[in-house]
């Protein structure tokens, strides 16, 4: 899948795995690092002392709810929905 072209999306790397560490629970995932999610928020979103919970999110993660699986379709119908 091609990364998304839309001047509002962001790609970040975390090498550290600072992110990954601080997002776990806020998505409630079993792993005690959340990696390769795809995470959507909203316009209002904002990080203060912890991070935000996202309006959507996806993953590829194995183990974790299906229905949050990515697709592209899911991805798309992400995007779609925070858009409106």
């Amino acid at each position: 899948m091609n990364k998304v072209r839309d001047e509002r999306a962001r790609h970040y790397w975390d090498a550290s795995q600072e992110l990954g560490e601080a997002f776990s629970p806020v998505l409630g995932i079993r792993s005690k690092m959340a990696w390769d999610v795809y995470l959507l928020f909203d316009a209002d979103a904002e990080w203060k002392d912890a991070p935000p919970a996202p309006a959507e999110w996806l993953h590829q993660l194995v183990g974790e709810n299906p229905d949050w699986k990515l697709s592209e379709e899911r991805l798309e119908e992400a995007i779609a929905k925070l858009a409106r």
